[in-house]
């Protein structure tokens, strides 16, 4: 009983020392003036502690996640951001894409959300329509500025993931739970931190908020000015990846 009162404790001053590195690292842009680029490099500084803090924990370890390039069943669900990691996939757009392939996606966009906008969870799931920033091999094309609910969600086997995928209600991804600890530790460090700054952490649907991001440039600021122009793509509590 002692020695697992210990190990529970060791656990706790882990969760709690990454939470508190990521809650530092994203308060740095939140300190003066909160902009939508400040917002933006937030999100970016959660990102970057979300991958540390994960590298950290599968080091040494014989189990790692089996996810890769167009291994997308996960990705026909409703995914959630918050504003500030939308406006961070805005910003990775504008500097990695051109101007004809933004306009492109914000056609796809539109369409999507004709699609998914009004279904559950669950209504997601079962139609199978894929995530919008999917290439056609299934490979997501903004990887480097994916939200942390994307980053965070993994698996140490492909076929749990297929045969879910393939109507399965049973099958389950196989999760690292040390992995899960350190990705939950930063998504508290983000939110405490945004919390700190008067800013909202709450999740929206990542594709309907992105087609508003990118249709209407000043959404971002309006949002932190307290008119939500993305209140119709708002995530149900609880809900999406």
């Amino acid at each position: 009983m002692i020695a697992a009162v210990r190990a529970l404790r060791v656990l706790q001053r882990r969760r709690e020392s990454i939470c508190a590195g990521a809650q530092a690292d994203v308060a740095r842009p939140l300190g003066g003036a909160i902009t939508p680029a400040a917002l933006a490099e937030a999100a970016v500084r959660a990102q970057a502690r979300m991958d540390d803090a994960g590298a950290r924990a599968l080091a040494d370890r014989d189990r790692a996640p089996a996810c890769a390039a167009g291994c997308s069943h996960c990705c026909h669900v409703h995914a959630d951001a918050s504003i500030p990691e939308i406006l961070a996939i805005t910003e990775h757009l504008a500097r990695a894409w051109t101007e004809e392939a933004r306009a492109t996606l914000r056609e796809r966009l539109a369409r999507q959300a004709a699609r998914v906008e009004r279904l559950t969870d669950e209504e997601r799931w079962a139609s199978r329509i894929p995530c919008a920033l999917l290439d056609a091999g299934g490979r997501c094309t903004i990887h480097p500025a994916r939200p942390l609910r994307c980053r965070a969600f993994h698996s140490t086997a492909v076929a749990p993931c297929r045969a879910a995928f393939e109507g399965d209600v049973d099958a389950a991804p196989l999760r690292i739970p040390r992995l899960d600890r350190a990705h939950e530790a930063v998504e508290e460090g983000y939110d405490r931190a945004l919390t700190a700054a008067g800013v909202s952490p709450a999740g929206y649907r990542l594709e309907l908020a992105l087609r508003i991001a990118l249709d209407e440039p000043g959404a971002g600021a309006r949002w932190l000015a307290g008119d939500d122009g993305f209140a119709r793509a708002r995530s149900p509590s609880g809900s999406g990846v």
